[in-house]
């Protein structure tokens, strides 16, 4: 039925306001008061019809005057879509759910709506009967509003915490509104069983239908009294007795439950009460089921064999995956199962829980802080290891931890809070300086060096390899060893000096080379645009008729390069120099080429992205601010060394790579390359963004400037 009152596609808006019969038929009346007209066939017989113009006149009429009952009733007769009625003047209905309750005649009828309700509106803008339905008075949103807002009634109060009600709420606002007005009346729980666990159902509000249900249970049970319980043993478990009892109108859990497996998938409402503790309640709802009962009979005495509620909680919380919620049944159960809780909270990640479950026990505490420091170290997370040694005042191990995270500077406070020997220290220090050399954080090696071992041959070697300069030489001074300086600092300055002018030309080199292919590639995008423009104006000098294949070759400029290895148009194939063409041997397998990853960022020759590969390659040459940083302290000692013109050779370098590499940006970002079409987008690449800021620190130094001086002529 509610299949039928969802007309699907454009077939069911056509017969809102179309209505097929058969030709020559006659319009002869249409009764006053009624959505019926009455026509007369070709062939002389009457017939009485409904259209829907008329239908829902009629039910916008009834809403409108507060009529919900006679307004279901011809929205159900006439097949309309229940939406309707709470759609229509939205969100007057839920102000008068409490009248739709009343006006009803069946239970039933308050389950189908709320099983029809949708998201979306039917009347509402682009809607089913948007067409047709007549528009609403002003006056009944103001009076809804006004309803709402002064939370009046049984169905307001339920709706307390909704700030407004947008309509895209529509499912849940209703079911709430719904569910207050048929518990506010007289015997609702009893009187509406079937529609209340529907308006918990539709929102996927499982526990709150089981929770009902388990309610009608416990009180038909203690409506019972022991002699009437003697009396009933051979009574069958549909528990029509009971009803019989509590009166025609009432329905019992049983039957509530046999209601909710029509909807709701048994294995769902099976775990659903196992997640509410509740053992019998499962067990009902298997045993109304169309499954065997045995087959969860053994499983459910095993749940309950714990001798205490927590640890049943527990155990059933573990059989639905809630480890969470069984680790604090388990921490709640007892000091004795404090082991098990922690190898529970070790094996499913939820030690930062346990730690917070045990508050401030201080042997459980501790305990729980070095299994998380293991953890953290097992995840390389030596940092975070450390600070849980640390908490757990396991300090041998934190140090440890902050050892092989490189952090000396934690190391050696844990060994002076320790009280260790100047020897023990001096041992770590040099295992320090060992491992924070080959993590490359030469830097911090160099200064635990000359602090705590007091070596400073080692020390201005690793600042020089760190091109720490400044730093080198104020150690080597600072010490009286000026030979260090002419066997160590001076060798490594001419070197780092020597290689970082063959970076920077080779750096120019490229930029130069990219700077060329891109020009070359886009003048000759321009060149073919303009050839192809010049084609189509020849072939449409006279206004005739697009040619699609000129519009398709047209777009086609933009999505490939302008000298790839083989173009084609049409039907005709061109193959350059680099294109091998099919094989015409009979038999013999044509040539294929072996398949290859691309490397991230290779610029493909003759791709449609190469322009955009040249741009990015051009932005990623500009010198880091670190790089100019290093350069400037590296000229400023090869100044004071006495090589005064090998750092002037390194800073115009530099700076030349600098200027070419901003001009040739900056033809970049005047000329952006064309958008690359989608079949063409590679998985993951990114669009482009902006260029990078140029250097922005005092590298350069004054005396080192070119000189441009006049010739005599």
């Amino acid at each position: 039925m509610h299949a039928a009152m969802r007309p699907q596609g454009g077939q069911g808006v056509r017969d809102v306001v179309v209505r097929q019969v058969e030709q020559g038929a006659r319009l002869l009346a249409a009764p006053p008061h009624g959505v019926r007209v009455i026509l007369q066939m070709p062939r002389g017989n009457l017939e009485g019809i409904c259209p829907r113009v008329l239908v829902l006149a009629g039910i916008a009429a009834h809403l409108q005057r507060g009529e919900y009952g006679k307004a279901f009733e011809l929205t159900s007769n006439n097949r309309v879509d229940l939406n309707v009625i709470v759609d229509y003047a939205w969100p007057t209905f839920l102000t008068h759910a409490d009248d739709f309750v009343r006006e009803v005649q069946y239970d039933q009828d308050i389950v189908d709506l709320l099983t029809s309700l949708k998201p979306g509106s039917v009347t509402g803008e682009g809607g089913m009967y948007a067409a047709a339905m007549p528009p609403p008075p002003p006056e009944a949103k103001a009076e809804a509003d006004e309803s709402l807002f002064s939370l009046r009634g049984p169905a307001a109060d339920k709706l307390q915490e909704a700030e407004d009600y947008p309509q895209s709420r529509k499912i849940e606002l209703v079911t709430k509104a719904m569910r207050a007005a048929m518990l506010a009346c007289p015997g609702g729980q009893g009187r509406f069983l079937r529609p209340i666990l529907a308006s918990f159902a539709v929102v996927g509000e499982v526990e709150g239908a089981l929770g009902i249900i388990k309610q009608v249970k416990e009180r038909q049970l203690a409506a019972e009294g022991p002699h009437q319980a003697a009396s009933n043993g051979t009574a069958e478990e549909s528990g029509q007795e009971g009803v019989a009892r509590a009166g025609p109108a009432e329905l019992s859990a049983e039957q509530g439950l046999k209601h909710l497996l029509l909807t709701v998938d048994v294995e769902r409402l099976y775990r659903t009460a196992l997640g509410m503790y509740d053992v019998q309640l499962a067990y009902m709802v298997v045993a109304h089921s169309q499954r065997d009962p045995g087959e969860y009979l053994m499983e459910l005495q095993q749940l309950v064999q714990a001798p205490t509620e927590g640890l049943r909680r527990h155990a059933m919380d573990m059989h639905l995956g809630r480890f969470q919620r069984a680790l604090q049944h388990l921490v709640a159960a007892g000091q004795e199962h404090f082991p098990k809780a922690l190898q529970l909270a070790r094996a499913k990640g939820l030690l930062r829980e346990l730690l917070h479950l045990v508050g401030e026990r201080a042997e459980a505490r501790k305990a729980v802080l070095e299994v998380y420091g293991e953890v953290l170290s097992q995840r390389n997370l030596q940092e975070d290891a450390a600070l849980a040694f640390t908490a757990a005042q396991d300090l041998p191990r934190a140090l440890e931890a902050y050892r092989a995270a490189g952090n000396w500077q934690m190391a050696l406070a844990l060994a002076g809070r320790m009280g260790w020997q100047e020897g023990q220290v001096r041992r770590l220090a040099a295992e320090l300086v060992d491992s924070l050399s080959s993590m490359g954080q030469l830097a911090p090696a160099a200064t635990l060096a000359l602090h705590y071992l007091a070596d400073v041959d080692n020390g201005v070697t690793l600042l020089t390899q760190a091109r720490e300069w400044r730093e080198a030489l104020r150690v080597a001074y600072k010490h009286g060893r000026e030979d260090l300086v002419d066997t160590v600092v001076a060798p490594a300055s001419a070197e780092a000096a020597a290689t970082a002018v063959a970076d920077v030309r080779e750096e120019r080199e490229r930029v130069s080379k990219y700077l060329a292919r891109l020009q070359e590639v886009r003048h000759k995008r321009s060149a073919m645009e303009a050839a192809l423009a010049a084609e189509e104006d020849e072939a449409q000098p006279s206004g005739h008729d697009f040619d699609d294949t000129a519009s398709e070759a047209s777009s086609a400029v933009s999505g490939m390069s302008a000298y790839g290895g083989s173009t084609t148009t049409g039907a005709t194939s061109v193959t350059g120099s680099s294109g091998r063409p099919a094989s015409t041997v009979g038999g013999k397998k044509p040539y294929k080429r072996k398949q290859r990853k691309d490397k991230k960022g290779r610029i493909r020759q003759g791709s449609p992205e190469e322009e955009r590969a040249l741009g990015q390659h051009i932005t990623a040459l500009a010198p880091s601010p670190k790089q100019l940083s290093e350069a400037g302290q590296l000229a400023e000692l090869l100044t004071l060394l006495g090589h005064e013109a090998d750092a002037r050779v390194l800073q115009q370098q530099l700076s030349n790579l600098v200027s070419e590499q901003q001009a040739a940006q900056q033809y970049v970002t005047d000329n952006p390359p064309p958008p690359i079409p989608p079949h063409h987008i590679q998985q993951g690449q990114q669009p482009d963004g902006q260029a990078p800021a140029g250097p922005s620190i005092d590298w350069k130094w004054d005396i080192l400037r070119p000189v441009s001086l006049p010739t005599d002529t």
